[in-house]
């Protein structure tokens, strides 16, 4: 299950996701900074639905388990030391032990184009700097996944 984690939930949906726990494998989510004005400034939105969500479906042990959080990185964007702290700090304070790093890509480039859209060019961090991030997630005992690599 890939759950849209900026919407504001109400706290029944969340019950509800807890009273169908056996049935959901997996739970995935885009994650942004904390507290912080990049999420709004890359994104049109802020963060506080995501933070909410992630903290609350973190209380159940059984839910908590099967949460990976998925981080987009973007060279100089989100990739710098205090993102990264920050992003540790939660996802150790809430418990989640399951990270999936993807580093920037243009797969989206083309599809921009098709539909008359000018896409925005980044670029990704370095091996070195994804291998920092990974070893600062690992640190906490955050099991970490890199894809594109």
């Amino acid at each position: 299950m890939e759950l849209i984690c900026h919407l504001s939930w109400k706290v029944s949906l969340i019950k509800i996701l807890i009273s169908f726990n056996n049935a959901i494998e997996a739970i995935i989510t885009i994650y942004t900074y904390p507290g912080h004005e990049l999420p709004y400034k890359g994104t049109g939105s802020d963060n506080k639905g995501i933070l909410e969500n992630l903290t609350m479906l973190a209380t159940n042990d059984n839910i908590r388990d099967k949460i990976t959080v998925r981080i987009p990185l973007i060279k100089d964007y989100n990739d710098t030391k205090e993102v990264i702290d920050n992003t540790v700090e939660f996802c150790d304070k809430n418990n989640l032990r399951k990270v999936t790093l993807l580093p920037y890509h243009t797969l989206g480039v083309s599809k921009s184009e098709r539909i008359g859209q000018v896409a925005n060019l980044f670029e990704p961090p370095s091996k070195d700097r994804i291998n920092e991030i990974r070893a600062a997630f690992e640190g906490r005992d955050i099991v970490v996944e890199v894809l594109g690599e």
